[in-house]
C-alpha cells in the first residue's frame, strides 16, 4: 500500500470534512424533526378517522337500543340515516387526510434515510482522513527515525575510520 503524500494539509482536511459532517448532522436532525411531525400528524389523522369510526358505531347502536325499547318512527330512522351520512362523508375526508399524511410520512422517513446515509458517508470521510494523516505521520516519524539511524551508522563508522586511522 502506498503512503498518502506528505505535502497534504492534513488540519485543513479534516477540518473541511468535519464541517461537512457537522452539516450533515444538522441536515439529518431537520429532517428527523420533519418526520416526527409527519409521523405525529398522520397519527392524529388516524385518531380523528378512528374517532369518526366510533361515532358512528355509536350512533347506530344507541339507535338500536331506542329502536328495541321504545320503537322508532320513519322520521327518526330517516334522521338516523342522514347523520349516518354526515358520518360516512367525515369519515372518507379522514381517510383522504390520513392518506396524505401518511404518503407525507413516508417521504419524510425516506429523506430522512437519505440524511442517514449522508451523515454515515461523511462520518467515514472524516475517519478515513485521520487514518490517513495518522498512517502520513507514522510514516514521517518511520522516515525520521531511518534518517537519524543513518546518521547514528555514520557517526559509528566515521568513527570508527578516525579510530583506524590513527
Amino acid at each position: 500500500m502506498s503512503a498518502p503524500p506528505s505535502d497534504i494539509d492534513w488540519t485543513l482536511l479534516l477540518d473541511v470534512r468535519e464541517r461537512r459532517k457537522r452539516s450533515a448532522l444538522d441536515s439529518m436532525l431537520a429532517e428527523r424533526r420533519i418526520a416526527d411531525e409527519r409521523r405525529a400528524a398522520a397519527l392524529h389523522a388516524q385518531t380523528q378517522r378512528e374517532q369518526r369510526v366510533d361515532a358512528k358505531r355509536q350512533h347506530w347502536l344507541d339507535m338500536r337500543h331506542s329502536a328495541g325499547s321504545q320503537g322508532c318512527s320513519i322520521a327518526q330512522w330517516r334522521d338516523a340515516s342522514a347523520w349516518s351520512g354526515a358520518l360516512d362523508a367525515q369519515i372518507a375526508r379522514h381517510d383522504d387526510a390520513l392518506r396524505v399524511a401518511q404518503a407525507a410520512a413516508d417521504e419524510s422517513e425516506r429523506a430522512l434515510d437519505a440524511s442517514r446515509r449522508r451523515l454515515h458517508a461523511a462520518a467515514g470521510s472524516v475517519e478515513k482522513a485521520t487514518q490517513m494523516q495518522q498512517r502520513a505521520d507514522a510514516q514521517k516519524r518511520r522516515h525520521a527515525e531511518m534518517r537519524a539511524e543513518e546518521d547514528a551508522e555514520n557517526v559509528a563508522a566515521m568513527a570508527w575510520m578516525a579510530r583506524r586511522a590513527r
